[in-house]
């Protein structure tokens, strides 16, 4: 470890999941990492840690910042793939079955920045990082001067003669938890071929009793209280349980049952009984939608060994949430389940369900809503709005709304003819108002940008002063190669010319930093004002097409291009009131490196006044009303006059904006022209 004396170090650590267990290991490895650094005489920097997570998982943020400290550029491109054959093959050989290894494609680029620290401590191969391009990261790493070391192997990327070794290590991790996966996915085969009742230990309704060897199987016993609670779901939803009259226990005999059936209830009023009884879960919280809805469709209620239902897909190509098989075990097993309520009520209740799923043309539920997907949005808790269904009419629902209730977010809903009317609306015209507003909107903030960044260079600008300080950074550079001359042809003690060496240094990186302020701050501005003016110039262009055809019209796929969402404004009123007022707004699509530099502009320069636009006599106002909106040229009295009213918009014309620019330009030019 004499090679790693003195240096900056930092130290990664993981842990695979969130449990009791695993957070002691998270506690224990920072431990280890700081008493290893005391022991060797290390700096140590940092601690990165990634709590609660997979090495196969995809989000390691500690990780990601630690390769941003460490001076690299990171950009995660989380759903493309790279395959490893060499891996595949090797990984496979064994089973005879082609498979192919997703990673995370990161871009990696060398920035300008000075790592914080030289070597990377990992206490072991696994705990670094698995799926993604290990070896393009550690090379990145080794140009910027920083190495990791592997404590486990002891081997470092400092060391040529290492590198073939670790990542030989880092594929053997990878190995075996490919082959770690196969295992489990064959030992639930296996579960599946010999029947066995496999359930979560805390399945509301029952007991889960684990089997005592492998000759027996698992047994789910029913829990008395939370039983008749999964009665009255199934009843309420089924229409054969009246919520204002007495339970009466179900006797499994659904075919001569007497009772007289309603249309039921649907999941939120069934919530809203359970939570005005006081009926909580097992962890003593309400009732979700979620939790009535997986209630439902659980054919252990009614007696059915329903093993390998679920799948969430293979290792390193799972899916976001858990899937339901198209072929599963389904049987009836009173032997080792005993039923809650009968197949007959399960199978009515089932039918029920899917028949309140939309369907397509086909009769098969759709892939995805037409404006579902995050397309609608609330405009009141910023939770996407999702496809629902109620007594076959499609709608759209806030999804915080949806499982939580109105007294989480009273949002209105939206039906799909109501999103028709306004995606018509843009299709007729109204998307041309639209884009001509913004476009102005972001050429008036490109402008303003432009010119807090002149007013800047302008107001902080001191050629006597900047002269001084270059002055000086040239005597001191001259300092210092004759210092370094001298020390060349020096013989014996050279320790005053060391300390003279020092100090002239430390007062150079002194004189740079101050020197700095008055050139590279300066230098970026006009980079970035020029860059702007180039962009303002293509909107400009762009605007003065527009308003030369401005009634154009749009296709529906046109307009889904310039819209990303809809966000949706309005309010559920109470049961019996007026049908809910909604109005819905659109976004535009923007660049979102210029919206990134607009919005940085925005918080930095908030102490500047904006832009005046000359508007002498031809500005225009832009009437909004949907079906029959205009342009029309009004007179410097006339727009001061209606300028406050609600119903009309600003527009500037063409020209005075290309005039601003132009003044702008000229003030670039002549700044662009001086020293820095």
């Amino acid at each position: 470890m004499s090679k790693l004396k003195k240096r900056v170090v930092a130290c990664y650590a993981r842990v695979s999941t969130s449990s009791k267990e695993q957070a002691s290991s998270y506690e224990n490895q920072q431990s280890f990492f700081k008493d290893y650094c005391e022991r060797n005489n290390l700096k140590l920097y940092k601690i990165y840690a990634d709590k609660g997570i997979s090495g196969t998982l995809f989000k390691r943020e500690a990780f990601e910042q630690m390769l941003y400290d460490a001076g690299l550029d990171l950009t995660i491109n989380r759903h493309e793939a790279i395959i490893t054959k060499e891996i595949n093959r090797m990984s496979d050989a064994a089973v005879g079955k082609p498979s192919v290894v997703q990673y995370i494609n990161y871009t990696i680029l060398l920035s300008d920045r000075e790592p914080k620290f030289d070597v990377i401590l990992v206490r072991n191969t696994s705990r670094f990082a698995r799926n993604i391009e290990v070896d393009v990261i550690l090379k990145r790493l080794r140009l910027k001067g920083v190495y990791v070391h592997f404590l486990d192997i002891d081997k470092s990327t400092e060391r040529e003669e290492d590198i073939t070794v670790i990542q030989l290590f880092q594929t053997f991790d990878e190995l075996f938890v490919r082959d770690l996966s196969r295992k489990v996915l064959a030992g639930n085969e296996r579960s599946v071929a010999n029947k066995i009742v496999r359930s979560h230990p805390k399945l509301y309704g029952y007991n889960y009793v684990k089997r005592k060897s492998l000759r027996e199987n698992n047994k789910l016993i029913p829990v008395p209280e939370e039983a008749e609670v999964v009665q009255k779901i199934f009843r309420l939803y089924a229409g054969c349980f009246n919520p204002d009259e007495p339970f009466i226990g179900c006797d499994f005999d659904c075919n001569s049952c007497t009772i007289k059936k309603t249309a039921g209830l649907g999941v939120r009023r069934i919530i809203n009984y359970l939570t005005a009884c006081g009926i909580k879960t097992r962890n003593g919280k309400n009732f979700s939608s979620t939790t009535v809805k997986n209630i439902l469709s659980n054919e252990k209620y009614a007696g059915f060994v329903n093993t390998g239902k679920f799948t969430t897909g293979t290792i390193f190509n799972k899916f976001s949430y858990s899937k339901v098989k198209d072929d599963y075990l389904l049987e009836l097993d009173p032997e080792n389940i005993e039923p809650i309520i009968s197949p007959e009520l399960f199978y009515q209740c089932d039918t029920i369900r899917k028949s309140r799923v939309t369907k397509d043309s086909k009769g098969k539920p759709p892939a995805r809503s037409a404006y579902g997907g995050g397309f609608l949005r609330c405009g009141k808790c910023g939770s996407n709005y999702l496809h629902n269904v109620d007594r076959g009419k499609p709608f759209y629902q806030c999804s915080l709304k949806k499982s939580k209730g109105l007294k989480a977010c009273n949002s209105a809903n939206v039906s799909e003819a109501t999103v028709d009317f306004y995606l018509t609306r843009y299709e007729q015209g109204e998307l041309s108002l639209i884009l001509l507003l913004y476009r102005q909107s972001v050429i008036i903030r490109a402008l303003n940008a432009i010119n807090y960044r002149l007013s800047f260079i302008r107001r902080n600008r001191d050629d006597a002063k900047l002269q001084t300080l270059q002055d000086e950074h040239k005597t001191l550079t001259k300092r210092l190669t004759n210092l370094y001359k001298r020390l060349a042809d020096e013989e014996g003690d050279t320790t005053v010319l060391d300390n003279l060496i020092c100090e002239t240094k430390a007062d150079i990186e002194m004189l740079t930093a101050e020197l700095d302020k008055y050139t590279k701050k300066p230098q970026q501005y006009l980079t970035e004002a020029e860059n702007l003016a180039t962009l303002t110039q293509t909107l400009l262009t762009e605007q003065d097409d527009h308003l030369h055809n401005l009634r154009r019209t749009f296709t529906r796929d046109e307009v889904l291009t310039y819209i990303p969402y809809l966000t949706v404004y309005g309010e559920t009123y109470p049961r019996g009131g007026k049908p809910a007022d909604v109005k819905l707004i659109p976004a535009i699509y923007v660049d979102q490196e210029l919206e990134d530099l607009l919005s940085a502009d925005a918080k930095e320069f908030r102490t500047y006044k904006p832009l005046k636009i000359k508007a002498e006599q031809s500005t225009f106002i832009v009437g909004n009303a949907a079906d029959n909106f205009s342009v029309v040229p009004l007179t410097k009295m006339e727009s001061a006059v209606l300028k406050d009213d609600p119903n009309i918009m600003q527009l500037f014309p063409v020209d005075s904006l290309k005039d601003t620019l132009a003044d702008l330009s000229e003030n670039l030019k002549a700044l662009q022209s001086l020293s820095f």
